[in-house]
This record gives structure tokens, sequence and C-alpha cells, in this order.
């Protein structure tokens, strides 16, 4: 069991005997087959055991963490979690406002000190190998489920054929619409919804979800800048602001 064995992520593991047991003194509890435990009955109860548990919304948690990624790969780190190795989160905290995550050897981001997330600064910066079987970035996947849907390289691949997809047997386009291939990249608003309406996310992208559309496509249509648009298929639609 976690007490017991702790827990971990990433090929990492790291104690938490005395961290649960704080919990049993701190939170909620339940009995069963004659054991006492965190009891997970309700979500607020369920979200407080992982962000107790978890290191990127408890400081102890994030240190013994880098003491394992430390002892793993034989590099000086937990300095990264020694200036908010006291921080803990949570539900409550993070209902009143947005918080911070802190910096976890489970990312690969370095997030002190106010610092925005940057994928592999840990790698690069601090030298932790990536997590691949060299512990270098590689291209090549020598995986079968890869070659045989040809994504072991990186290439070029031609968009997919909408009669294989099957996207529009039923969507028709009208006088007022056009079939477009469109892309749905990593979006700041796709991460956590529940957050979209905060100040700082009004104040991107006019505060509102971006659809971005070829000037000469959108002319074809009629749609004009700050247009609303409505993008649809088989699966779904979906309704943004069209620049």
């Amino acid at each position: 069991m976690a007490k017991r064995d702790g827990i971990g992520a990433h090929g990492l593991s790291w104690p938490i005997e005395d961290l649960y047991e704080e919990l049993l003194e701190t939170h909620p509890t339940v009995q069963w087959d004659g054991q006492k435990y965190p009891s997970v009955d309700d979500a607020v109860q369920a979200a407080n055991v992982i962000l107790h548990l978890a290191p990127e919304t408890n400081g102890e948690v994030a240190y013994r963490a880098f003491q394992a990624e430390e002892k793993k790969v034989g590099l000086p780190l937990v300095d990264l979690a020694e200036k908010t190795r006291g921080v803990r989160y949570q539900f409550s905290d993070i209902v009143q406002q947005p918080r911070r995550l802190l910096t976890s050897p489970c990312w690969t981001g370095l997030t002190n000190d106010g610092r925005p997330y940057s994928a592999y600064c840990l790698n690069v910066e601090r030298l932790v190998p990536w997590r691949t079987l060299t512990g270098r970035q590689h291209f090549y996947l020598d995986h079968e489920g890869y070659i045989a849907f040809g994504e072991n390289l990186p290439t070029y691949k031609p968009k997919p054929d909408v009669r294989i997809c099957g996207d529009l047997v039923k969507s028709g386009a009208d006088g007022k619409s056009i079939v477009l291939n469109y892309l749905t990249p990593h979006g700041k608003w796709h991460i956590h919804s529940m957050y979209s309406e905060n100040h700082r996310m009004l104040t991107l992208s006019r505060g509102i979800e971006p659809f971005w559309i070829n000037d000469r496509d959108a002319e074809s249509i009629g749609i004009v800048d700050n247009d609303w648009v409505e993008i649809y298929n088989d699966n779904g639609v979906v309704v943004l602001g069209g620049w």
C-alpha cells in the first residue's frame, strides 16, 4: 500500500508514511476491515487527498521527489524545491483563486520564482536525462505500434481523406459554409477550463478562444474579423471568435 511502499511517477518513488499519518489526523477518515483510511467519500475529500500527496501541490513531497531524482541521475536537484518546501495547497485554496503548481521532477518545466512553464527546462538547464531508453532526444521510435501506424519518424504526411475519416457523412455545407481541414493545438483554454473566465485569461486573445482562418476563405463566405463562427462535423460543434 502507499503508506508502506510510497508513491511515485516516471520511474521515481518516494516515502509518504508520515504524510499519510498527517492525513489521518487532519482529514476525514473511514473504517474498513478494522483499519482507518483517509476518506474519499466525496469529490472535495478525494481532491484534498491528492493535493496533500502530490509534488505539485505539497512542497515536502516535491522535495522528496527531487531527492529520488537526485539518486536516480546523480545530479544536485533538491534546491529546486527548497524554497517551497513548506507550501501546502487544499481544495479551498484553489477555489479561492488559481495557484501556481510547484516545480516537480514529474514534469520538465521550472516554475520557480514566478517563471512561466516551459517544457524540458529540467533537461536542458539541469541536465536531467530525457525519459527515453537512451536518455537523449530521439527522432526514431523502434516500436511495432509506431511502425505499424507510420509514426516511427516525424515525417510529412498528407492530410487525412475525409472519406476515410467519416467525419462528414451527415454534415453538409450550406450556402454560407465551406469545408476545411482544421487543427486544434494545445491552447490556453484547453488545460483548465475552470479558469477560462478569470481576469488574466480574459486579457488574452480578445477574451475568447480564437479561430484562425485564411482571409480569402473567410471572404468567400462573408466572414470578417471578430465574427463569431460555428465549426461542425459529425462529431460535434464549437463556436469561436473568428480572426
